[in-house]
């Protein structure tokens, strides 16, 4: 069966593709004193989906035909499992799933949408409840956080359990894995960090790749590239004396 005709880029208006997505979204939002941050996450997503709403929904979606829409519910949702029949969930390896989990997603948030009092903004990429402490919340690897002015900042989420411990310097690993470790997570501190933040983030990525044993010079090289303009020298001599 062809999956792609079932597999159209998802209509809500609260879908999030990544942080980045996010943080883009919401950095003119405005919240007020009374606002609460919250984050839903869903439970169980796969296992509880409602099969037969879903499909009665794409019924009566103008996105698909009559046709696909009997060739989904009859091939693929409803099958049979260890002589049952598979009602309210759909089978974690099927490709299709991610599409009905989607369309059911959706439309619980048109359903939202309709509600008298509803959320200032709804974004989601997964539901269970988390709501803000100290005026904070986490979002994927991101902080969110409320502004004096009220806005909303963002830098980077460690989780409490949080080590600081990357590959070591000592490693078998190739010195450009090691590198791409630190420029990757520079990458993130850039991309997420509210300016004001980003050389708070940058002084401590430092801080954390000394205590795994990189020099001062080889983490400044991979954290602040344009003061270090010889760096691509090194480093290829870094690599070959690594595998010398």
């Amino acid at each position: 069966m062809d999956y792609r005709k079932f597999s159209a880029p998802i209509q809500s208006e609260a879908y999030i593709k990544d942080l980045g997505h996010f943080i883009e979204k919401i950095k003119n939002l405005g919240v007020a004193l009374n606002d609460i941050l919250i984050n839903f996450e869903v439970v169980s997503l796969f296992t509880m989906v409602p099969v037969n709403e879903t499909i009665n929904y794409l019924k009566d979606s103008s996105r698909r035909t009559g046709e696909a829409v009997s060739a989904l519910s009859y091939n693929d949702i409803l099958q049979m499992e260890r002589g049952l029949l598979r009602i309210d969930r759909v089978a974690m390896g099927s490709p299709l799933s991610l599409v009905v989990v989607n369309y059911f997603i959706e439309k619980f948030e048109q359903a939202l949408d309709k509600l008298p009092t509803k959320p200032k903004c709804w974004f989601r990429i997964q539901f269970n409840t988390e709501v803000e402490e100290d005026g904070k919340l986490p979002f994927r690897d991101g902080l969110v956080s409320r502004k004096a002015d009220g806005t909303l900042g963002q830098t980077v989420y460690r989780k409490p359990t949080h080590t600081d411990r990357y590959l070591n310097k000592d490693s078998n690993h190739h010195p450009r894995q090691k590198r791409g470790i630190i420029k990757t997570l520079v990458e993130r501190v850039r991309r997420i960090c509210d300016l004001e933040d980003i050389e708070k983030e940058l002084k401590h990525l430092e801080e954390a790749f000394v205590t795994n044993g990189y020099s001062n010079q080889e983490i400044k090289r991979a954290v602040r590239p344009n003061r270090h303009r010889g760096g691509d020298s090194h480093e290829k001599n870094a690599e070959q004396s690594g595998f010398a």
